[in-house]
């Protein structure tokens, strides 16, 4: 069948169209669809579609737009909190895989040094894309796993301009390559200056003008092009254009115009992203069959060893095994960045060209194998023991599980009131902050009953569970009312569908966002409009009491 660009995309979007509402409908990860779906179209499959310079370049676009989204939902802040896990945690990563992989390739394909390490280098580069589209997915950004996972993925793609680089020394390196590494590196150390300060003054420029119009227009148009501008000054300077993109959302994260930004950007992301899920799969021909049985070997075995180093390193930095074995579920694929790095190394003499088909093979499986495995598991929760202190004897007390917003303002409450308390906390650097300043910490999984009890879970009087996981919430729940009948029980949840299964796990009361939030907003209406504040807290009370008949009844009336 002929094909054009044009045909293509449209071919393309009609399939990205059916794939993510059949997911939606039936539950099923979208990504596996797509990666399949390009598999069957491309030239390996029914050869529908080609993979044609527009698709990738479209592709290349969405991850692009990906990492700028990003960029815009974390602060600075957040980042200098992460710190430790980024930079110590991404080097022994990078580090350990590269060393890993290396030897599997080098006793595998009895391949030449240079080989084997460019090799290395690029399997230790996870997928940014398919690990934070899963995290955005399932809301799972702000979870431990999410936060751990991020922080790894930030430092490898501020690794990947290195990395090329030395993919570039590696093929080069019996025609000067050492004083070419130099000279490539102090280039890059301009290049990262030059490209902080110009885009510092760009977005300065840029979003002064934007100050001068609410156009939704304008605002788009001001996204893009700092999204992409950014990626292409990166590129052009030698760095990632990813890099690139993310540094620039991460500069705008501190305007107050970020939440517009972001819900104007983000359908194009979540658009191209899928076009690229779909480009991995159109990169095998029928000849990626002749030796499909060692792909498949190659990527089991380098999933395998990814996640078990990623798993150990969290278990080192004291993470519960659960958090450990979903960060390295979402860190075991093998990254988008490898179809480049196999091109960009079969380019300088070091790769073999039929490599690049061997390698695509392996990413597709790796990254089919993460999404697959991380919707499971996250699903299904496996309970590990975890790591904690020894155990406390308090009794009596109030436990607070979880120190979001919620567990801090509860926890100074307690506090100012002199009653005692104990706090539960999963993020190790959270308790180890609160632990520093005196304060009475367990750090440990709220499924975990060994760890609820050195909280003092079966003995506290009041128990508080503010924890961001609401998949989690009905099962620690459960295992809190089976250690502890007596106890007053409360749960806080973000939704109000989330109330009745709280409840008969054995929660004494349940506070919804949702909820809430409403009834604070009703009475500010009504104090708009002069209603008496005797009229207003009976109102409050009265859909408060109702709540289950209210709202049950509309989550029946809207159910497809």
């Amino acid at each position: 069948m002929d094909s054009t660009p044009l045909r293509d995309l449209v071919v393309l979007g009609a399939v990205a169209f059916f794939i993510t509402a059949l997911s939606d409908r039936f539950r099923f990860p979208p990504l596996v669809g797509l990666l399949v779906t390009g598999v069957l179209l491309g030239p390996a499959g029914f050869s529908i579609v080609e993979s044609s310079v527009s698709i990738r370049l479209l592709a290349e676009l969405g991850i692009t737009l990906l990492l700028f989204t990003l960029g815009l939902e974390f602060s600075l802040h957040a980042l200098w909190q992460t710190r430790k896990l980024s930079l110590l945690g991404g080097t022994l990563q990078i580090g350990t895989t590269v060393l890993f992989a290396s030897l599997l390739w080098l006793f595998w394909q009895r391949a030449p040094i240079p080989e084997a390490v460019g090799v290395g280098l690029i399997a230790a580069l996870s997928s940014t894309a398919v690990g934070l589209r899963l995290l955005l997915e399932h809301g799972d950004l702000a979870a431990p796993h999410g936060r751990a996972a991020f922080s790894v993925l930030l430092f490898q793609d501020a690794a990947v301009a290195p990395i090329f680089l030395l993919l570039q020394l590696l093929g080069d390196v019996q025609h000067g390559g050492v004083w070419k590494l130099l000279r490539s590196f102090a280039l890059l150390l301009g290049a990262a200056v030059v490209l902080f300060i110009s885009l510092r003054l760009l977005i300065g420029l840029l979003v002064q003008v934007l100050r001068l119009s609410v156009s939704r227009e304008a605002l788009l148009f001001m996204g893009l092009t700092i999204g992409i501008g950014a990626a292409l000054l990166s590129h052009m300077l030698g760095l990632s254009a990813a890099l690139g993109a993310f540094i620039a959302g991460l500069l705008l994260s501190g305007l107050r115009e970020r939440y517009r930004l972001m819900a104007t950007v983000e359908p194009f992301r979540d658009a191209f992203s899928s076009l690229f899920f779909l480009s991995v799969g159109l990169l095998l021909t029928p000849a990626f069959f002749q030796e499909a049985s060692t792909v498949f070997i190659v990527a089991g075995i380098l999933f395998g060893g990814k996640l078990l180093i990623v798993f150990g390193l969290l278990r080192a930095f004291r993470y519960p095994a659960r958090v450990a074995l979903l960060t390295g579920l979402l860190l075991a694929s093998v990254g988008e960045f490898a179809i480049v790095g196999f091109s960009l190394g079969a380019s300088h003499g070091l790769f073999r060209p039929d490599l690049l088909q061997f390698g695509s093979g392996v990413v597709a499986l790796t990254m089919l194998s993460s999404t697959v495995l991380y919707t499971v598991l996250r699903k299904y929760r496996l309970a590990f023991p975890s790591a904690a202190p020894p155990e406390r004897r308090t009794e009596g007390h109030v436990l607070i599980i979880g120190y979001g917003i919620t567990g801090q303002t509860i926890h100074a409450a307690v506090k100012a009131a002199g009653l005692p308390y104990a706090i539960m906390e999963l993020n190790p650097f959270t308790a180890a902050r609160l632990e520093e300043a005196g304060e009475p910490v367990i750090h440990g999984d709220c499924t975990d009953e060994k760890s609820l009890r050195r909280a003092g879970a079966d003995r506290a009087a009041i128990i508080v569970v503010a924890i961001s996981d609401t998949l989690l919430l009905p099962k620690a729940v459960g295992i809190l009312r089976s250690l502890n009948p007596s106890a007053f029980l409360a749960v806080r949840t973000r939704f109000v569908a989330h109330i009745e299964p709280l409840y008969a796990a054995g929660a004494s009361v349940v506070v919804a966002e949702e909820f809430e939030a409403t009834l604070y907003l009703l009475a500010l209406l009504l104090r708009h409009l002069g209603v008496p504040e005797e009229r207003i807290g009976a109102l409050q009370e009265h859909f408060r009491a109702q709540h289950y008949e209210l709202f049950q009844k509309q989550l029946l009336d809207t159910a497809p």
